[in-house]
């Protein structure tokens, strides 16, 4: 499947914006600059890659990065932009993944290691448009008696399923939900019944459009200490102007005793690229939040799971992310 093509001189002396297509090879080369096609009419994702080209792609990926290190050795990220990307590297383990929700874009990897009967006993899935899967997934793993939670204040109606309450209403930060059907989060625990829940037994799935980034940041660790897990997609990694809220973001996460156990890519965007190529990132990352999660030497790398598909089947592969240390 990878015929990996090596990359030329002349394209070494250019930034990934100015280059075009690699090569018409669906090849795994400096593809990793400009993004590989799948083979055949489904994806490899969408056809479930074995782990050994899983680790092709890994592996390549890894060497790409160490063949650009050079073009890069004399210039330096902002302190900034570093610590927030360094922050997105998996720092946890999870042993068991099952994929809830659409088998493409609207599908999650959720860890399910130490999950006891009745130890989660509600979900929040915010943004469903007029069908969520997830929510439906939910449902059936916690069973009779949970609740499920959905909030899109764009939409009539959510999924309908067993246990699943639709809020017409949006998320917004703290502080500021002044315009009408706008919830905090330690507003919708609070309306929903919640906020005498269990500290850890809240699992919550975000894909809000942007908003996360302002919502997280003003989170206080008291709410976010009733969530054993948190799904999120972040948009806009491309803002640099804006990493300092980003890295505000993630770092309330982790202070709250949250760990990153997974990261994918969302293939409907493409991707970062940061030093000519040195560090690279989607552009909207999918990131799974554990709580208490086993910590592991954070990994620099994004490995990919079996479980993981592309969000959008006919689209670009992604290169496998490349952050850089703290």
């Amino acid at each position: 499947v990878w015929q990996p093509c090596p990359l030329p001189a002349a394209a070494r002396a250019r930034k990934p914006s100015e280059m075009s297509q690699c090569s018409r090879r669906p090849a795994l080369s400096l593809l990793l600059l400009c993004g590989v096609r799948s083979v055949g009419a489904a994806s490899l994702r969408s056809a479930r890659a074995s782990q050994a080209e899983i680790d092709a792609l890994i592996e390549s990926s890894r060497n790409i990065s160490a063949n650009l290190d050079g073009l890069s050795q004399h210039a330096s990220l902002s302190p900034i932009t570093r610590q927030f990307l360094a922050s997105l590297r998996v720092c946890g383990a999870c042993d068991s993944f099952r994929r809830l929700g659409e088998p493409n874009d609207g599908g999650y990897l959720t860890c399910m290691d130490g999950w006891t009967p009745g130890r989660v006993k509600a979900a929040l899935s915010m943004g469903v448009e007029e069908h969520d899967k997830w929510s439906l997934d939910m449902s059936a793993l916690l069973g009779p008696g949970a609740a499920i939670h959905q909030f899109d204040c764009t939409v009539p109606r959510g999924q309908a399923c067993p246990g699943c309450e639709f809020h017409k209403v949006c998320m917004a930060p703290e502080g500021d939900t002044a315009k009408p059907n706008f919830w905090s989060l330690s507003q919708v625990l609070q309306n929903t019944g919640l906020a005498q829940a269990p500290n850890r037994s809240i699992v919550m799935k975000m894909d809000v459009e942007n908003a996360e980034w302002r919502i997280l940041a003003t989170e206080t660790p008291a709410v976010l200490s009733k969530f054993q897990q948190v799904l999120l997609e972040f948009h806009r990694l491309t803002d640099t102007a804006k990493h300092g809220l980003y890295a505000q973001a993630v770092q309330t996460m982790l202070n709250a005793g949250f760990r990153v156990v997974h990261i994918h890519g969302n293939n409907y965007q493409k991707t970062y690229y940061l030093l000519w190529g040195r560090y690279r990132v989607p552009k909207v990352l999918e990131v799974t939040f554990v709580a208490d999660a086993r910590p592991i030497q954070c990994q620099a790398d994004q490995a990919l799971h079996h479980l993981d598909a592309d969000n959008n089947p006919k689209g670009w592969l992604l290169p496998m992310a490349h952050l850089p240390m703290a």
